[in-house]
C-alpha cells in the first residue's frame, strides 16, 4: 500500500486515488483470506496451515 501511495501525485483527485488504491488492496486481502480459509479449513488442518506460515513468513522477508 505504501508503495503504491507514494506514486501519487497531490492533486484534486488525491482523495478518490487514495480511495481507489485501499478497495483494490482490501479486494486481494479478501481473496488471499478466502484462499487461505479454503486450503487450510479455517486454520483447522494443521498441516496446511504450518505451509502457510511458511509461504507468509517468505512473502514477509521479501518486502
Amino acid at each position: 500500500m505504501r508503495l503504491s501511495l507514494s506514486k501519487i501525485k497531490p492533486s484534486k483527485h488525491t482523495r478518490n486515488q487514495v480511495k481507489d488504491i485501499y478497495t483494490a488492496i482490501n479486494k486481494e486481502l479478501n481473496a488471499y483470506q478466502d484462499l487461505y480459509d479454503s486450503e487450510t479449513n479455517y486454520s483447522r488442518d494443521i498441516e496446511k496451515q504450518l505451509l502457510w506460515q511458511t509461504k507468509v513468513k517468505k512473502q514477509l522477508q521479501l518486502k
